[in-house]
């Protein structure tokens, strides 16, 4: 197999997909990914890829959001969710450090 260059592409089958997270899940890692819940595409943590949002698209227009259903089943058939990732990537609160009080 010749090696990848910036550019190529690949297909990863759905099956496949789901043996990743699996494996994945097994070495450990959180899963964490859009899935439907409360009406919205939302960032949570999943099991597998029975959570993804599979049929599942939004529509976006000037102060609206809501879900509609897709014809095709596709796994990432949608742009955006209403969250941002920062919230995951960034937590708003870390305790660094932490002293007894002598007084």
């Amino acid at each position: 197999m010749a090696a990848s260059k910036p550019g190529d592409s690949a297909v990863l089958l759905v099956g496949a997909l789901g043996e990743l997270l699996q494996l994945l899940r097994t070495e450990g890692y959180q899963l964490v990914a859009l899935t439907v819940r409360d009406g919205a595409i939302v960032h949570a943590e999943i099991l597998g890829i029975e959570a993804l949002p599979a049929g599942w698209t939004e529509l976006q227009e000037a102060g609206t959001y809501r879900l509609k259903r897709r014809a095709d089943g596709r796994l990432f058939g949608y742009s955006v969710g209403p969250q941002s990732w920062k919230q995951l990537f960034f937590v708003p609160r870390l305790r660094l450090w932490k002293a007894p009080r002598i007084c």
